[in-house]
């Protein structure tokens, strides 16, 4: 079908109103390439050369940022993000592949770990951090190897580990205001 509604054949297509049937009439018109190419003849700036203004700019989310001091933190132990610690506070950190929606982000060759994986953040009133998969194909574990159910919240305290995908990519929570001395 063109975009004036006409199929390959040269025959058009419409629909009554009052049974909604299709009726196929032969067209005796020509396409006119005069219409299709008046930007060519004009004295106008060619296309090529015309700047879209932009009215709208994508907003990604915050990449997760270095943690400081004894904030509550997330560190990771092994893969991708071993050595690093980012704050936790005040903030919803989500794990996976998409760029546009994910603070601690994985390589797209890391076919592993879904797009939108799962998502941590902390509860300040409870000292506690709140894991949960996000559907992950792959899936989300507890340190006693348990699989995260999809949607469902898991408190985990300072000192719990997690990993992603198996044990590929290892994470501990950490908040050091909950160390007994």
């Amino acid at each position: 079908m063109t975009a004036k509604g006409k199929d390959h054949n040269g025959t058009a297509s419409s629909v009554t109103e009052d049974d909604q049937e299709y009726i196929e009439e032969p067209i005796d018109e020509e396409w006119n390439d005069e219409e299709a190419s008046a930007l060519e003849t004009s004295d106008e700036v060619p296309i090529a050369d015309y700047t879209i203004p932009v009215t709208q700019i994508l907003k990604f989310p915050d990449q997760a940022e270095p943690a400081e001091g004894y904030e509550p933190r997330l560190c990771g132990l092994e893969g991708e993000h071993a050595g690093n610690c980012y704050r936790v506070l005040n903030r919803r950190l989500t794990f996976g592949r998409d760029p546009s929606r994910c603070a601690i982000l994985f390589p797209y060759e890391a076919g592993e770990i879904s797009r939108i994986h799962c998502t941590l953040r902390y509860i300040e009133e409870n000292r506690l951090f709140i894991l949960e998969d996000n559907g992950s194909s792959n899936g989300t574990f507890l340190s006693n190897g348990e699989r995260l159910k999809p949607g469902v919240r898991y408190e985990l305290r300072s000192g719990e580990r997690f990993s992603l995908s198996g044990r590929q990519q290892c994470f501990e929570v950490k908040d050091d205001e909950q160390r007994v001395v």
